[in-house]
């Protein structure tokens, strides 16, 4: 059965707002300084193997007006490429088309549509941005797995992965590490359900 796996870009004190993006908040871009080839090759390999990303209405906006002119200069070869073809499913209640390539809207209630996506396959299911989808997937107890990606910096304010208000403590237990040269940490956790 696939798993639902949240993988955010993070800072230190557990902002993902604005990773690439200068002009989104007062410290947006905060990523760009730590890409190189090792998280480039680390992206892609989460893309190629997993069945498909899980994508909220304004990510989904960012992606699909880039990628599909964007070339692989500056990144892996391949990651276009990947990018473009993988399935893309969209949670939004105001759209009503997904012209990118392989984008498909999950419709009704979202618990029932991510049970539904599950029972598709047996790989990865990638959560990319989409703080507010995030939350949703949070709140209803839907993520089988966080990938958080962080970075070593500290920005002060911006949207966090777990909001404040949290109606119950979330336990989870760690269950993969990995460093790359420039400072940035994966770090993968599984939540443990009824804690």
């Amino acid at each position: 059965m696939r798993k639902i796996v949240v993988a955010p870009f993070v800072t230190l004190d557990g902002v993902m707002q604005a990773p690439g993006e200068p002009d989104e908040i007062k410290h947006g871009g905060w990523l760009i300084p730590f890409i190189n080839d090792e998280l480039l090759k680390h992206q892609l390999v989460e893309y190629l193997t997993a069945d498909g990303l899980l994508l909220g209405r304004l990510t989904y906006h960012m992606f699909s007006t880039s990628w599909p002119t964007m070339t692989d200069e500056g990144l892996i070869e391949g990651m276009s490429a990947r990018m473009n073809e993988m399935p893309k499913y969209v949670v939004s209640k105001t759209l009503t088309e997904t012209p990118w390539n392989n984008s498909r809207l999950l419709e009704g209630d979202l618990a029932q549509a991510i049970a539904r996506l599950k029972q598709g396959g047996d790989r990865n299911i990638i959560v990319g941005g989409s703080c507010d989808l995030v939350h949703s997937l949070i709140q209803q107890d839907l993520v089988d797995e966080y990938q958080f990606i962080v970075a070593p910096v500290i920005v002060g304010n911006g949207k966090h992965v777990f909001r404040d208000g949290t109606e119950k403590m979330k336990t989870l237990k760690l269950t993969g590490t990995k460093i790359f040269s420039n400072g940035v940490m994966v770090l993968t956790y599984q939540p443990l359900r009824n804690a």
